[in-house]
């Protein structure tokens, strides 16, 4: 993604029931459209929000974020079943697996 040239910052208010509006000049530089997915993430005491492509929405869904909090657990514990030291290693993995039979 191309990064911004100049930060642009403003003050808004919280609305009573929790949107926020960002300000013209704000969604213009960071090139935002109605309808554009964003990710909003409390952070450090603060928020962020970033942009999300459209082809990549799906990774920034609640149950894709879940899937990985979990197999992040896993791997700390320790219970994983595979993993992989080398993105190589992964694919020479998939390449000796037959494929599936289809329906």
């Amino acid at each position: 993604m191309e990064r911004m040239a100049t930060v642009r910052k403003q003050t808004i208010r919280l609305d009573h029931d929790g949107p926020l509006t960002i300000p013209t000049e704000i969604r213009e530089a960071a090139h935002l459209r109605e309808g554009d997915t964003v990710l909003v993430e409390a952070a450090d005491g603060g928020l962020m929000i970033r942009h999300i492509d459209d082809s990549q929405a799906g990774f920034w869904t609640p149950e894709w974020l879940e899937g990985e909090h979990e197999i992040d657990e896993e791997i700390a514990r320790g219970t994983t079943a595979i993993v992989y030291a080398s993105t190589e290693d992964f694919l020479a993995h998939l390449d000796s697996v037959p494929p599936a039979d289809e329906p």
